[in-house]
């Protein structure tokens, strides 16, 4: 099991099989507790090997579904990496400088031998090229790792709060209402927690390059 689990790499531990055990969890918990589910009693979560396994599927059953609806919809346009690029936003750690993004506009440029500044997707691949190739993608990595879990997870709880929702519907029970909401509010909050994530993702990758290029060219020089 242990061998198993140091295969896998930290977005497939992070995003996909702990976004599977809390989903899985999670739904027997709901399963018994609300819809008093029969099948869930021949479920047995102790059973750790078919836990993990049910989890992994499931987990990436939702990390796909959320990365075509994070395509068509989050991402659409690149307005993260755009916002990502947008000095006028108040949160210092989460925004670049304007002097960093000219400078990495300069620095892609000539080093692309563009004629003209590039746009917003050239410049951010070409960034993240550079930390690949010198190794240093370890943060960026842990930022869509946790972009990942939160967009499962929004997902999930999206989708138990409209099964939630008729059912309290059906039988007018305020318990079930209540429950509806904190699964409503808990799938906005990951997902403001997985645009978050994405948007400091790309600062971190471009931040990254900066200081790593003019560190690398100091030491040269």
């Amino acid at each position: 099991m242990n061998q198993i689990l140091d295969k896998l790499g930290i977005y497939d531990l992070t995003a996909v099989l702990l976004s599977g055990t809390i989903m899985v969890t999670f739904s027997v918990l709901t399963g018994k507790t609300l819809f008093y589910a029969e099948l869930l009693d021949y479920f047995e979560i102790d059973n750790t090997l078919f836990f993990l396994v049910i989890s992994y599927f499931v987990g990436l059953v939702f990390q796909e579904l959320g990365s075509m609806i994070q395509k068509l919809i989050i991402c659409r346009n690149n307005r993260l990496l755009i916002r990502a690029l947008d000095t006028s936003r108040t949160h210092s750690h989460q925004c670049l400088t304007t002097e960093e993004i000219n400078s990495v506009y300069g620095i892609v440029k000539k080093e692309l031998a563009l004629e003209s500044l590039p746009n917003v997707v050239v410049l951010y691949n070409y960034c993240k090229y550079y930390l690949i190739i010198n190794g240093d993608m370890s943060k960026a990595d842990r930022d869509q790792s946790i972009a990942g879990l939160s967009r499962s997870l929004s997902l999930y709880f999206f989708v138990l709060f409209v099964f939630v929702y008729l059912k309290a519907i059906d039988l007018q029970n305020t318990i079930y209402f209540w429950y509806a909401f904190v699964t409503l509010m808990l799938s906005i909050l990951l997902g403001y927690r997985c645009t978050r994530f994405i948007t400091m993702r790309y600062v971190n990758i471009i931040r990254a390059f900066y200081y790593k290029y003019m560190q690398t060219h100091k030491q040269e020089n």
